[in-house]
């Protein structure tokens, strides 16, 4: 089971698939700046599911979830897909358990470092709002995707979202309140 998640995460994210789980952590890098250079208050305990560890988690689920199913097409292994011994569906259900898994890791580095360095959170309400959040994303851009035939268009309408989901984030997504 262990070589179907590394072979369907090196399918869905490439040969350095490890660093898609590090990307979330740039965008904490950013905040961090900002914080620093005062363009920011100060952040509470609210604002870690929301404003740091949701969105950029959330992206990350929307990519992942756009290369699930739609990414077959594009990589030419949609043929090699359906001559799986058990149905193409092995293929999709490995890849789909390797994009959540990942985004359980990236979530979970998220969370480490919003708490180290950035305020203190309720930890199980939090991570089980973002990865709510996450998962939706993972699956409306595999769906998306896969209506639109196409990662890309999957993808970034998956994602196109996520602005308008951070914005009214006080009342949608706010669970710590």
């Amino acid at each position: 089971m262990i070589t179907v998640l590394r072979h369907s995460a090196v399918l869905i994210g490439g040969r350095r698939y490890w660093l898609l789980l590090l990307s979330p952590l740039l965008w904490l890098a950013g905040q961090a700046f900002l914080l620093i250079a005062g363009r920011l208050p100060t952040f509470e305990p609210a604002s870690a599911q929301n404003t740091l560890i949701g969105v950029p988690v959330a992206i990350l689920g929307a990519f992942l979830g756009g290369r699930i199913i739609a990414g077959e097409p594009d990589q030419r292994t949609l043929e090699i897909a359906y001559t799986v011994p058990g149905g193409a569906h092995r293929v999709w259900l490995g890849k789909l358990a390797a994009a959540l898994l990942m985004l359980l890791v990236s979530l979970s580095l998220m969370a480490a470092f919003t708490f180290t360095f950035f305020t203190g959170f309720p930890v199980v309400q939090t991570l089980y709002g973002a990865a709510q959040a996450a998962t939706f994303y993972v699956v409306a851009a595999m769906g998306l995707g896969n209506l639109f035939r196409s990662e890309t268009a999957g993808a970034s309408t998956g994602s196109s979202k996520i602005p308008a989901a951070s914005i009214n984030a006080d009342s949608v997504f706010d669970i710590c309140a």
